[in-house]
């Protein structure tokens, strides 16, 4: 394991007065099956999954979903397919239904039954979103989830958190976009955006259309942006084998400039068009950027040897949210919600059940008591049929004994291809302190690898503009990319 000490240079904040405060409210989620008798998968009704948040107030929200998905130990193979509904007080409810919902996009992943894979199959999915209302008042967001083919499915060691954008007498600017799908009664007919090509090309918004892209206005203070985007994909090409495609985020400035590549780039193997639809993720915060008015954009590729065989991914369901840490107007106008982003790009590994740190923001201060929204992106890999555990944990300066660890997410590699993606995310409430943050893992069996892992955090209270500080270091063979904006 390689760590990064950092070396801190901050202003106080004695005298200033107490900044913004931003809504948050979670949610945890143990463990829950969907099972069906119904036959015909237009039959099959979406059911609550039991994840679910009810705000008290705001109409302007980003919300974060992570969870696992199983197989539940039985055969047969089976297509999961999950949404968010907002504001949804009925029961079950059909494709039909769900296409006026007014919710998420309906994302979906293959799970391969236990004869086919040979153990109890784990997937991850992130989902995330800004959903925006005609007024303030108690808003629900329900995760639901149904299957096809009349197979049971597992949704479980789920968390959501929903932040509320209204605060300090305005709305932190965000944008949001996601691809265009088509919902029918027997089901959603997604946009594909193909490519073959081993260079960067952008996720498309339709099928042959525009750039996927959101565009961000802060012209009055600049600052940082949160950025959360994410996906499903699948295998494109006829030529049989394995296709491993990649994907990150990219800001643009107004004159359609490229600024910089955020975080890190996230990968997955697919190995079968029809039977491997798969999920990905990705976090990131930009640079403290300058004012003006920037674009989020969303790019993909395939490795050389997918593309010398012809063969090619497919990302669809995307979607790409954008929320700005610095008040643009309001009562404290040119404040910022402080925040810190840090990426591991080579890979660690990990043969043991005991946990262990694949990336860590060390020695991060906060003035005053608060919450923290943490959320990471990784990809997966290993020898044989294995699966990891991952969560996100918070200690006190220099501790090795955690005070706050996410509900752990489980991913399975080597069952198809081996290499996968995944996400977790959390949010935990702290007292004025300093403190560490981390992303964790372990296995089960054999030897567990991450890379691209990235890590990010932000506060919920506002504090002045303090000085920036940025800082890059490499050890050993280990890259370590570092960004924060936090004083102490």
């Amino acid at each position: 394991m390689k760590i990064v000490n950092f070396l801190l240079v901050c202003l106080s904040l004695a005298g200033f007065a107490t900044g913004a405060v931003l809504d948050v409210w979670s949610d945890t989620l143990d463990n829950t099956s969907f099972t069906t008798t119904e036959s015909g998968q237009e039959n099959v009704l979406f059911a609550t999954s039991g994840l679910s948040v009810t705000t008290t107030g705001g109409k302007d929200f980003l919300v974060l979903s992570s969870f696992t998905t199983g197989n539940n130990a039985v055969d047969n193979n089976r297509k999961g397919r999950w949404q968010v509904a907002t504001d949804y007080s009925g029961g079950d409810y059909s494709y039909a239904d769900s296409a006026s919902m007014g919710g998420s996009a309906i994302y979906e992943r293959w799970i391969n039954g236990k004869a086919i894979s040979g153990v109890n199959e784990y997937g991850s999915i992130n989902m995330s979103g800004i959903y925006n209302f005609g007024s303030s008042g108690n808003h629900s967001f329900d995760l639901h989830h149904r299957t096809d083919y009349g197979a049971d499915l597992l949704t479980r060691n789920g968390t959501m958190v929903v932040v509320g954008l209204n605060v300090g007498g305005t709305t932190l600017r965000h944008g949001t976009v996601r691809q265009d799908t088509t919902i029918l009664s027997t089901g959603p007919t997604p946009s594909m955006s193909e490519t073959t090509s081993a260079g960067w090309s952008t996720v498309k918004k339709s099928s042959n259309g525009p750039d996927l892209a959101t565009t961000i206005d802060v012209k009055e203070f600049g600052g940082e942006i949160f950025v959360a985007a994410s996906m499903n994909c699948n295998k494109s090409g006829s030529a049989a084998g394995t296709v491993a495609g990649e994907w990150q985020l990219v800001l643009y400035d107004s004159e359609g400039a490229e600024v910089e590549r955020l975080g890190t780039t996230i990968k997955r193997e697919v190995t079968d068009e029809a039977k491997d639809d798969g999920a990905a993720m990705l976090y990131a915060t930009t640079s403290d950027l300058p004012p003006g008015t920037y674009t989020v954009k969303l790019e993909q590729k395939v490795d050389a040897t997918s593309a010398d065989a012809g063969l090619g991914v497919k990302t669809f369901n995307a979607s790409i949210n954008a929320v700005a840490l610095t008040l643009q107007d309001g009562d404290e106008a040119g404040q910022l919600f402080e925040s810190f982003s840090v990426g591991n790009t080579t890979a660690e590994s990990n043969d043991s059940v005991d946990y262990l740190r694949a990336v860590e923001q060390e020695s991060f201060t906060l003035a005053e008591d608060q919450g923290l929204v943490l959320a990471a992106n990784f990809t997966t890999s290993g020898s044989g049929a294995q699966t990891g555990d991952l969560e996100v944990s918070l200690y006190e300066e220099n501790s090795s004994t955690s005070i706050y660890d996410s509900m752990e997410t489980l991913r399975t590699v080597g069952t198809s291809g081996s290499m996968g993606a995944g996400g977790v995310i959390g949010y935990d409430e702290l007292v004025a302190g300093t403190y560490d943050a981390a992303l964790n893992f372990r296995s089960d069996v054999n030897t567990f690898s991450i890379t691209g892992a990235n890590l990010v955090g932000f506060t919920t209270e506002s504090v002045p503009e303090p000085t920036t500080v940025s800082l890059f270091a490499l050890s050993a063979g280990v890259a370590i990319l570092f960004r924060r904006h936090f004083c102490c």
